[in-house]
């Protein structure tokens, strides 16, 4: 949340004692990005960022600058930090797991994807180093012909815990596993504007197993965004479930309220 000023601030509630912390703040003035979800990197959770400048209403902003907010659970810590300048005007791009543990990025542009990863020296200095970059054509396997006539790519998830990210690239939906960077069709999709929010297991009260391929659940944004704190009650909700059964590539829909 913002102060009136643009300044955020953030405020850590325990579970355990029942009850919500001071309030941490920065002289930074900044906003989120909607379209990129926080990420818990270690105990560290990243945000995407936008810079206000003076004079410049939050909601008057034209472009994104390369900002990070940091929010530190262990030292209850708020910062914004900068990432590499590959970012500026740039919607597609993800915080990720780098192969360390560390904060890294991957940029998702036309024609490649850019991989970057923060690394601090002994003095305390941070520095983004670009350490991989590969054609966008060669991981999803289009043909360079028809990856040149690409007019459409938009980051839709990620999976932090096992590195996979997914691409909306025109009329197709793909998984891409960053490490490894090879990638799997999934389906076919013209309906660009949602957002995935994967996760890899479940198990419902009194049963023991777990289902082991990819579950992506998509919600409509204008009814909830489930990644982000709303300071409402919600009675009902339409969920739309897309079960991607990994292992044969079949897929289904489920569709329940809560």
């Amino acid at each position: 949340m913002y102060r009136k000023d643009n300044r955020p601030v953030a405020c850590v509630y325990s579970s355990e004692a029942g009850v919500w912390g001071n309030l941490i703040s920065t002289d930074a003035r900044c906003g989120l990005v909607d379209a990129n979800p926080g990420i818990l990197v270690g105990n560290v959770l990243y945000w995407s960022s936008k810079s206000v400048c003076d004079g410049e209403g939050l909601w008057g902003l034209d472009r994104l600058t390369n900002d990070i907010i940091e929010f530190d659970l262990d030292t209850h810590s708020l910062a914004v930090i900068k990432g590499p300048p590959c970012l500026n005007n740039s919607l597609r791009h993800q915080i990720i797991k780098a192969d360390d543990g560390s904060v890294g990025l991957t940029v998702v542009f036309y024609g490649r994807f850019e991989m970057w990863q923060r690394k601090i020296d002994r003095h305390g200095v941070a520095t983004w180093l670009n350490h991989k970059s590969i054609q966008m054509h060669l991981v999803l396997g289009l043909s360079h012909q028809l990856e040149r006539l690409t007019r459409w790519i938009q980051i839709m998830g990620y999976d932090e815990d096992n590195g996979v990210i997914f691409l909306h690239v025109d009329a197709s939906v793909y998984m891409v596993q960053l490490m490894s960077m090879q990638s799997k069709k999934l389906y076919r999709s013209y309906t660009p504007n949602y957002r995935c929010h994967p996760f890899t297991s479940f198990y419902a009260p009194g049963t023991v197993c777990a289902f082991k391929n990819y579950v992506a659940l998509f919600i409509i944004p204008f009814l909830v965004d489930a990644m982000e704190l709303r300071c409402c009650t919600i009675c009902r909700m339409t969920v739309w479930l897309h079960v991607i059964m990994c292992s044969n590539g079949s897929t289904g829909n489920k569709i329940f309220e809560i």
